[in-house]
């Protein structure tokens, strides 16, 4: 179920449903099965998805510095920071400051 609802996500600039109810189901399997997990790659799984769920945070925040609106765009930012501080888009987000 978690690769389904992983594979129907079709990026940064679409819903993210699928990937946290994708994200949730692994975190679960996990839980349950951590020999199973482990084998699967679950973790590496998980992080594919925070770096796609800080992705798509980061691109809500350009899309509000292009409309002028920087106290939206910092606030996005911020949250890639605090929720994703080791993602590729916290780094870009440390790059523009």
């Amino acid at each position: 179920m978690a690769r389904c609802q992983h594979a129907a996500y079709k990026g940064p600039k679409y819903d993210a449903s699928e990937l946290i109810s994708a994200k949730s189901y692994y975190e679960n399997f996990k839980l349950r099965y951590p020999k199973d997990a482990e084998k699967f790659d679950v973790d590496k799984k998980l992080k594919q998805i925070s770096e796609q769920l800080a992705e798509k945070q980061f691109d809500i925040g350009q899309y509000y510095q292009r409309s002028g609106n920087n106290q939206s765009a910092n606030f996005y930012y911020q949250m890639v920071v605090d929720n994703w501080p080791v993602s590729t888009a916290a780094e870009k987000v440390r790059r523009q400051k």
